[in-house]
């Protein structure tokens, strides 16, 4: 869900046959350490949050400005 909020892969998205032990360990050895990609998906979330929260001046709820196509 949260690639497809933020238009963009800011997170694996390990399902199906891509769901392997193998395949998680690498991925988490990516983000652990401190690093480029950690840092890379850290400013996604974030984006992505922000654009959930949407704008200040907005007193809907993020559901209500998710229907109305406003994220």
């Amino acid at each position: 869900m949260v690639n497809l909020i933020a238009g963009e892969k800011i997170v694996p998205e390990l399902v199906q046959h891509d769901f392997t032990a193998t395949n998680i360990t690498a991925q988490l050895g990516e983000i652990l350490p401190d690093g480029a990609s950690r840092d890379r998906m850290l400013r996604g979330l974030a984006g992505v949050r922000a654009r959930l929260r949407g704008h200040a001046l907005s007193n809907l709820p993020a559901a209500e400005r998710a229907a109305e196509g406003h994220l």
